[in-house]
């Protein structure tokens, strides 16, 4: 599941994406969607269980006559294991593939054409390198959590991640000042 949605955010949502709001935006937006999710996991089962997408995703379930289905029976009894797979899960998954498609875009014009090669096989190595560290460090970050406490921790994780985001990638950058402009025939323009 993971994989078909990285296929269709990779597919249809990074490219275009990108073109029209640049990389580094896409980044910040991805950043504040795996806030949103993490926010959204740590949401009590209560919180799920009055949202208005429960009845909907019952009666969608008995029309298809699939309600009887163990995994949509235990999805209904619990609405947020229902939110998990169909928002929450997606939405991290997407912006994972946004975010990477992003990050490997800006790094590849931040190098020389002639390096280019040799930088994304340096950023594999790296990528695999922190693939393999993430669990650690995760694991270590989460020992001695409670269970239920550990999307509420994990938020707060995310919410640095995005603030170290907003410091590498600002918003809103003060303009580059306009170059002097002199009169035609003007030697104001000439530095020696």
């Amino acid at each position: 599941f993971k994989s078909f949605v990285g296929v269709l955010s990779s597919w249809h949502l990074a490219g275009a994406l990108t073109r029209r709001f640049g990389a580094p935006a896409l980044v910040r937006a991805a950043a504040a969607a795996f806030l949103v999710a993490a926010l959204a996991e740590a949401a009590p089962a209560a919180f799920w269980r009055r949202s208005p997408a429960v009845p909907f995703a019952a009666a969608a379930a008995a029309a298809l006559r699939v309600d009887a289905v163990p995994v949509v029976a235990k999805a209904l009894a619990d609405p947020s294991l229902l939110a998990y797979a169909l928002a929450i899960f997606p939405l991290s998954a997407a912006a994972s593939q946004v975010s990477t498609i992003s990050l490997r875009a800006m790094f590849t014009e931040a190098v020389p054409r002639s390096d280019v090669a040799a930088a994304l096989a340096s950023l594999d190595v790296l990528m695999s390198s922190v693939g393999v560290a993430a669990p650690l460090l995760g694991g270590i970050a989460f020992d001695g959590v409670a269970p239920g406490d550990q999307p509420r921790v994990a938020a707060g994780f995310h919410l640095a991640a995005l603030g170290a985001v907003l410091v590498c990638f600002p918003p809103f950058r003060a303009a580059a000042p306009a170059p002097p402009r002199g009169r035609a025939g003007s030697l104001s323009l000439i530095h020696i």
